[in-house]
């Protein structure tokens, strides 16, 4: 949340241009549709799911950032991101089972794409 502030204050925009608030508000909305739709007994399933979604996108995220390190080349400067500072896996048939999850390299160093 304070990179999303520092953000916010930097464009000089209010808070309810944070994209955060609407996630929430897009994940309550789904779990009252659920409720409305199927009855309330659903919701706590929704809830446990969202849970586990939440820890393995984090666990993946952790594993594709482990050893994530790059030189300092000036104080608090660091060298460009590269293909070799992240995990990568160029087999195919990952690339198409993953959904191109193993090429989370290329996401740093072009993170534009």
């Amino acid at each position: 949340c304070r990179i999303e502030a520092a953000r916010l204050r930097r464009n000089g925009l209010p808070w309810w241009h944070s994209e955060i608030p609407a996630y929430f508000l897009v994940s309550a909305a789904m779990a009252l549709g659920l409720a409305a739709a199927t009855g309330p007994l659903a919701v706590p399933f929704f809830l446990a799911q969202s849970a586990v979604a939440v820890l393995l996108f984090e666990s993946v995220n952790y594993l594709e950032h482990y050893g994530l390190e790059r030189r300092e080349v000036a104080s608090g400067r660091f060298e460009p991101v590269q293909p070799q500072h992240s995990w990568d896996s160029p087999a195919r048939i990952t690339n198409h089972v993953m959904f191109k999850l193993q090429r989370h390299a290329d996401h740093h160093a072009h993170a534009g794409k």
